[in-house]
């Protein structure tokens, strides 16, 4: 049997709007720390 990979993937990042909340920021500054986040 052949494997079929995905040629795409996604991911849903849940909880950068309450984090940048939580600690009294902005919530671009939130989905910027998850999109770092990511990077790493």
């Amino acid at each position: 049997m052949t494997e079929v990979m995905p040629s795409h993937i996604g991911f849903i990042i849940d909880g950068n709007r309450r984090w940048a909340k939580k600690h009294g920021l902005p919530a671009y500054v939130g989905h910027l720390a998850g999109y770092n986040a990511i990077q790493e």
